[in-house]
């Protein structure tokens, strides 16, 4: 989180207003404006997030959203513990397994965003994130398309309402995935930084098993038992922002710092919505927040 930038007096505002920066917010200035070490792209959006009137309802769509979602991942497990216990099985996941967190995670926007609220009030997790990421990236990259032949097939398998096919399908891909053994950027020591606000899909899926069977580099790995919470929807509540686009399921950690990283320009190209970034950088409790850290 060191990366400084400037900005040059004929280069575009960073408040979104679309002018140059001199006809803008550095209107009376002569010099480019240099960001200290603190005010780095990754700074400056946590700072404007939630402030000026959609950053409020972003927030609050946030807060809400979290206790939605500790709930419903409590409602899975107690059925999938209910469940195994049932047949006679026992759930064999537990603080510090990690084996299954090198498969591709899926997340609805909504889900993304929950979580980039949770990494800004969690320092450490964040610091964490930002630094595993690269290395993740990179590992994913020198294995070709297989982060968009994944997403193809559950695309595929979406619009095609869940057919057996389809499922197997990404299955197949899920598993070439999986064999990567490519670690979560969330985790630290086999532990997830984002427990708490975890995506439906990890929560919803649990081994019966013994747990090293779930290690993809395990001779056992295609003979694990798994349970699944079926009817589970991850777009089920409406976007904080008022937009009709829909938005599919997204590779978890490429949104997450997509949005740390873009913030709402990022957020406007993902969902459509060309207004979102002009609305938010033109309101005056964002451009104020800006021009102080500049």
């Amino acid at each position: 989180m060191n990366t400084k930038f400037k900005i040059g007096r004929n280069e575009p505002c960073p408040c979104g207003s679309g002018k140059k920066y001199k006809n803008c917010c550095g209107a009376g200035s002569n010099t480019p404006i240099r960001a200290t070490e603190q005010t780095n792209v990754f700074q400056l959006n946590r700072t404007i997030a939630y402030r000026g009137t959609v950053g409020r309802q972003r927030e609050q769509f946030c807060l809400q959203y979290i206790k939605h979602k500790q709930a419903k991942n409590k409602e899975i497990m107690s059925k999938l513990i209910e469940r195994a216990e049932s047949k006679g099985e026992t759930v064999t996941c537990h603080i510090g397994c990690s084996f299954c967190c090198v498969e591709q995670v899926k997340a609805s926007l909504q889900e993304c965003e929950a979580i980039v609220y949770y990494l800004y009030k969690h320092e450490r997790a964040l610091r964490a994130f930002l630094r595993r990421y690269p290395q993740w990236h990179s590992e994913v990259d020198r294995h070709g398309a297989i982060i968009e032949e994944l997403s193809q097939r559950h695309n595929e398998m979406v619009q095609s309402k869940f057919s057996e096919e389809s499922w197997q399908a990404y299955s197949q891909e899920g598993a070439i995935y999986a064999s990567l053994n490519i670690p979560c950027p969330f985790l630290n020591d086999s532990k997830c930084l984002i427990y708490e606000v975890r995506p439906l899909v990890c929560a919803n899926l649990v081994a019966t098993t013994p747990a090293e069977w779930c290690n993809p580099t395990n001779p056992n790995w295609g003979r694990r038992r798994t349970d699944l919470e079926t009817g589970v929807s991850t777009s089920e509540l409406p976007f904080y922002y008022e937009i009709s686009t829909h938005i599919e399921a997204v590779v978890m950690p490429l949104a997450v710092y997509g949005i740390l990283k873009g913030a709402f320009r990022y957020l406007s190209m993902l969902t459509g919505s060309d207004s979102l970034e002009a609305e938010v950088m033109n309101d005056p409790e964002t451009k104020a927040t800006i021009q102080k850290l500049l």
